[in-house]
């Protein structure tokens, strides 16, 4: 399960777009998928697609951008800072046992851009 099906699901069956919730139940079901929502997509500097958007478009542009959210995540995992990051949380969770992207979303939740 996947966000785009997930999130294809809800617009199928209620009509509407459910991003942020979509991305909740796909990284719930595999940890290594990262989270949408409004501090994620701040320290992305990605912005959400506009309401006035036809809804097939904005369905597409939404799964477009979690697309982008989950290549930052790949790419910023690369990084120095990220590996920091995840060491400082491993020293102050040493028994966490969650993967480095909910690392990763824990501390942009806390530091909320």
């Amino acid at each position: 399960m996947n966000f785009e099906l997930i999130l294809t699901h809800f617009y199928t069956e209620f009509g509407s777009i459910k991003a942020s919730f979509s991305s909740k139940i796909a990284a719930t079901i595999n940890p290594n998928l990262p989270v949408w929502d409004s501090i994620i997509l701040e320290h992305t500097k990605l912005k959400k697609p506009g309401s006035h958007l036809p809804k097939d478009v904005r369905l597409r542009r939404t799964v477009d951008l979690y697309n982008l959210i989950s290549k930052f995540y790949t790419d910023f995992l690369k990084h120095k800072l990220a590996h920091e990051m995840i060491s400082d949380f491993n020293k102050q969770f040493p028994e966490s046992n969650i993967s480095d992207i909910k690392k990763i979303d824990l501390i942009f939740w806390q530091s909320k851009a």
